[in-house]
């Protein structure tokens, strides 16, 4: 976690009860874990739900020390390799199981290429059919389905499972909270029912910057900043902690900021804007004032890449951002500057959603040695070629 404290609970306390076990193999699963193993266990697990539930999305633990914020000199794109702790993911992820779900959208198919690559041993599942091209083993399967994803994941037995899927529709609209409660909440919640009965290894969850913020004080938090899907991302984080804590879960979070890049959905922000003025229209939006922390897509997979393996880190939460807030406007003048011929962006023609919210991203750094490589006109430039090349 970011924070050590919650409320009135100590989160380290907690962790070192209820997950004694651990060892130097930090893939191993014990019965020790399990949460009636420990005299205290029981009073600590129902300090976490109460504590947490009782103070819900109001919570606001102490803000992080100045000394932990950091705010990184991201260098040209690379070559995306071993910069990560010396971690070669060549010889970290050869020949492991891995379950991806979500694997047919944004970041699933950048992972399922990043691990492709590493020979890993692939089981895709998506409730989509198979985009062609993909490597591994393929699975159609709607994840709300309870009993359908428990055969699933008991059949495959997966060591490592990154659930990726997400319904990723921000607006406030009513017709959205069906949806999120379905493919957020509802489905992320079965991954971790099954999950947690084949015993895998490591499980990693996502994160929303959508979420009410807990730690900035670059944040107004208020019912306007809700939506179905920030909810329903809560709602999972907090079945998480739950799942840690009573059934020994091993655990990983990570939050990727406001990400953009290659195969992004259309109706997303920087894909929107960039096909709208390629094929000489005016892009219609909000004000453009809010804040953003952007991070291109090739940065967010190094962190997943990080978080599957590097070991003695389960509880933990990580942000992956670029530490600095860009408006919306910014971002797309400069992608319209890139795109010669572009019409004026039309501000204004869409409400204001959502929060100022800056990454913390000193525990990527402090376990993983990582810094975004990317800088925004770099990682736009690319996605524009991408998207100039794919939609004609």
């Amino acid at each position: 976690m970011t924070t050590q404290q919650r409320g009135g609970f100590d989160l380290r306390r907690i962790n070192h009860t209820l997950l004694t076990c651990a060892t130097s193999n930090p893939f191993r699963y014990s019965s020790k874990r399990r949460v009636d193993k420990h005299p205290d266990a029981w009073q600590l697990l129902l300090e976490v739900i109460l504590t947490t539930l009782s103070v819900g999305l109001s919570w606001q633990p102490k803000p992080p020390d100045a000394a932990g914020s950091i705010s990184p000199h991201s260098a040209p794109m690379a070559e995306r390799s071993e910069s990560i702790l010396g971690m070669d993911p060549g010889r970290s992820y050869r020949e492991m199981k891995v379950l991806i779900a979500g694997a047919s959208g944004f970041l699933g198919t950048h992972l399922v290429e990043r691990l492709a690559s590493a020979g890993a041993r692939l089981h895709l599942v998506s409730r989509s059919p198979s985009p062609a091209g993909l490597p591994g083993c393929w699975y159609q399967q709607d994840l709300s389905d309870s009993r359908g994803t428990e055969e699933l994941i008991r059949r495959v037995e997966p060591e490592l499972v990154f659930h990726l899927t997400s319904e990723s529709r921000g607006g406030t609209e009513l017709d959205n909270v069906l949806p999120t409660f379905r493919n957020d909440l509802a489905c992320a919640v079965n991954c971790l029912v099954a999950a947690s009965r084949v015993r895998c290894r490591r499980m990693i969850i996502t994160g929303s910057l959508e979420e009410p913020d807990m730690r900035s004080s670059l944040q107004s938090p208020g019912l306007i900043s809700l939506t179905p899907y920030a909810v329903a991302k809560r709602a999972t984080r907090i079945y998480a902690e739950l799942f840690a804590a009573a059934y020994g879960l091993p655990l990983v979070t990570v939050i990727p900021f406001m990400t953009y890049g290659p195969r992004q959905k259309p109706f997303k922000i920087v894909p929107y804007t960039i096909l709208t003025l390629l094929a000489g229209g005016q892009p219609g939006l909000s004000s453009g004032k809010r804040l953003v922390d952007w991070i291109y897509v090739d940065d967010v997979i190094d962190c997943f890449v990080a978080a599957g393996t590097i070991p003695s880190i389960e509880g933990m939460t990580f942000e992956v951002g670029s530490s600095e807030l860009v408006s919306i406007a910014s971002v797309v003048n400069l992608i319209a500057s890139l795109i010669p011929g572009s019409k004026e962006i039309l501000f204004g023609a869409e409400p204001d959603r959502g929060h100022d919210r800056v990454s913390n991203i000193t525990p990527a750094v402090q376990y993983f040695g990582w810094r975004p490589r990317t800088p925004l006109r770099k990682g736009l430039e690319a996605t524009i070629d991408w998207y100039r090349r794919h939609h004609r």
